[in-house]
């Protein structure tokens, strides 16, 4: 049987401390539970965020100058009683590096 991706690029397990806000859900620190370039799952446990709402995901990166807090917006593209599947919606060229970077680093 195949599995059901529609993915097309692949993605990364990766624990990563972020806070999620959007919808009518308060500004909330979660967890990734795996990331890919183009969305990440974040794990909220009970939320109220439905298919299609836009949301930010910040993103706090360790670099030269110290800690840089990347906002990525995002569209929710599946919702589980664990958390939320989020695509990401218009990554400027700095945060999409930073993405890239996660992803070849793990």
């Amino acid at each position: 049987m195949m599995e059901d991706n529609r993915r097309e690029s692949p993605r990364v397990q990766l624990e990563r401390n972020v806070m999620l806000s959007g919808g009518y859900m308060s500004p909330q620190f979660s967890q990734t539970r795996d990331i890919s370039a183009e969305g990440a799952f974040v794990e909220l446990g009970e939320n109220n965020l439905v298919f299609g709402t836009m949301v930010e995901m910040a993103l706090s990166v360790q670099d030269d100058e110290g800690n840089t807090v990347y906002k990525i917006p995002a569209k929710v593209a599946r919702v589980t009683d664990n958390g939320v599947g989020i695509q990401f919606d218009g990554l400027d060229v700095d945060a999409y590096s930073v993405i890239l970077g996660l992803l070849y680093a793990a």
